[in-house]
């Protein structure tokens, strides 16, 4: 998005230009007081409301202290009278895409980059902030993303198995405990983990998008591959 403090090197009026009045508004905007320019030019926007240089700054100063209605009806007066001023279209393109608008951000924004006034490096900036809505309007690029994480360490139990040598079953406890194999009492050992996921997410259109994923897990138990566990997830 167009920053404010671009487009205000662009197209702030020159200081020797401007009345008093505009001239305390716009150093009060510099200084990151927009809320207290706006407060000052707003008490005089019925007597000077044609006036452009009074509205440009009068719009920077209300997109910049949270007013985009006003920032809009603003700069688009100063096109009203000057349909040519690159600057004050810019900087209305921003309010829109701010308010959310972003289709008309990007119209406005075409009619800027086809000036051809406007500074090279400006217009390649320009260019990118375009082509961002563009993706936007389209509903967002692609991304891919994953991950990949090994552990280590030492389970008492890695079959949750008790560690008595005998149990008692109640349906056969006539014929006392029984005695419990090596494999079936507690076990313990060494192992490592490895985990892994990958995920995806395209755009199919501004309010659909596609999403996928899918999650591998290996737990290696040492010398022991009866108790080993692996396990692959997938969503879409």
């Amino acid at each position: 998005m167009l920053s404010a403090g671009l487009a205000a090197v662009l197209a702030s009026p020159a200081q020797a230009e401007v009345d008093p009045l505009v001239r305390q508004a716009l150093d009060l905007h510099s200084n990151g007081r927009a809320g207290e320019a706006y407060g000052l030019l707003a008490l005089q926007e019925d007597a000077r409301s044609a006036d452009p240089d009074y509205n440009y700054i009068l719009g920077l100063a209300a997109a910049d202290s949270g007013r985009a209605a006003e920032a809009i009806l603003a700069f688009q007066r100063v096109l009203a009278v000057q349909p040519d001023h690159a600057q004050a279209r810019a900087e209305l393109a921003r309010v829109y895409a701010m308010a959310g608008d972003i289709d008309t951000a990007r119209e406005q924004f075409d009619t800027v980059v086809s000036d051809p006034s406007l500074p090279d490096p400006v217009r390649q900036r320009f260019d990118r902030i375009v082509r961002d809505y563009d993706r936007q309007i389209a509903g967002g690029g692609s991304s891919v993303s994953g991950f990949v994480d090994v552990s280590g360490g030492y389970d008492s139990n890695i079959n949750g198995a008790t560690d008595a040598d005998a149990i008692v079953i109640p349906l056969f406890a006539g014929f006392g405990p029984g005695t419990l194999g090596p494999a079936a009492r507690e076990q313990d050992k060494g192992f490592y983990e490895v985990q892994a996921g990958v995920s995806g997410v395209t755009a199919v259109s501004r309010q659909t998008r596609l999403f996928a994923s899918l999650l591998g897990n290996w737990r290696d138990n040492i010398d022991s591959r009866a108790f080993d566990q692996a396990a692959i997830t997938g969503t879409a």
